[in-house]
């Protein structure tokens, strides 16, 4: 199929493999189709077809012209981009996401403690960004709906404007009196644009920010407020699962499968849209090496061709 189609979007459907499993860890397994919607891959057909990542620049991949069907190695071009200095659970950092931070200064302050707390450093170097920033976009893979304009998230904007109508018309919560009388309403566009300047993942003083937005008694602050984090808990959940935060020797940060290890390698192949996981398995001839294939994984600062 590689062959074939010229892509290697078929390794990000791999489940990672046991030890004890006796087929070729870059192999698609057959129960694979039944265990995507469980364990969740970075990449789906949606995604792939709006170009949501691009980690090399080349889109074809350089297949060993001598790779043979029967053949239990598969023999790619690549080069190494990095290595897995450190893997931290992200178990309790998420259940407080999901169960006890319900505002959004919350969580951004809880960002900030978890990345304290992991030993992180407040500026992330690879994208000039805060770290707090860095973390909410590696923990959405780069997919937040307010970020990425596709058919998927063009839904989540009208499901949203939908919600905003509703409770603005008096059949929301009637504890709710975040606005005033008047009641002018917002187009879905307007309201797409408030929310994404309104909750941001990082900018200058977050909290002097929200609390100004607060104040209008004309937009339901605390209604859209929860909608949106709502929405980022759903993305997160969707993510993350079956993941963890990894810390590279470079000092990036990413998401990998849980099966990685410290040492593992990150590489980067000619076609492929995301970043590799493999573990070296022992020296080849020629100049080549050996490698067990893990899985794929999100990079922040490297899913745009910034790695080459």
């Amino acid at each position: 199929m590689i062959q074939v189609e010229h892509s290697l979007l078929i390794l990000s459907l791999i489940s990672p493999v046991s030890e004890s499993d006796v087929t070729p860890s870059w192999s698609l397994k057959p129960d694979v189709w039944r265990k995507q919607d469980e364990e969740g891959t970075l990449l789906h057909a949606g995604e792939v077809s709006q170009g949501t990542y691009r980690a090399t620049g080349q889109m074809r991949p350089v297949v060993d012209a001598c790779t043979h069907p029967s053949d239990p190695v598969l023999r790619l071009q690549g080069f190494f981009f990095d290595r897995i200095a450190r893997i931290i659970s992200l178990e309790h950092f998420l259940e407080d996401l999901f169960l006890n931070l319900k505002t959004w200064c919350d969580i951004l302050e809880g960002c900030r403690h978890f990345c304290k707390r992991v030993d992180l450093p407040p500026d992330y170097a690879a994208t000039a960004e805060k770290i707090t920033h860095s973390l909410l976009v590696t923990l959405t893979v780069d997919d937040f709906w307010l970020k990425r304009k596709h058919e998927g998230h063009e839904t989540t904007a009208v499901i949203m404007h939908v919600a905003y109508k509703e409770h603005m018309s008096g059949r929301a919560p009637e504890d709710d009196v975040s606005f005033g009388a008047s009641r002018t309403l917002m187009g879905k566009d307007e309201l797409v644009d408030y929310i994404a300047q309104t909750f941001q993942f990082g900018g200058p003083q977050p909290s002097k920010r929200l609390a100004d937005r607060s104040a209008d008694p004309n937009i339901p602050y605390a209604f859209l407020e929860q909608q949106t984090i709502s929405t980022l808990q759903s993305t997160i959940k969707s993510k993350v699962k079956s993941r963890n935060l990894i810390v590279t020797d470079e000092g990036r940060i990413g998401i990998g499968p849980t099966q990685c290890q410290e040492g593992d390698e990150i590489c980067l192949f000619p076609g492929s849209m995301v970043p590799f996981v493999l573990r070296t398995k022992s020296p080849c001839n020629a100049g080549q090496r050996s490698h067990t294939f893990i899985g794929d994984a999100y990079i922040h600062g490297a899913m745009h061709g910034e790695g080459g």
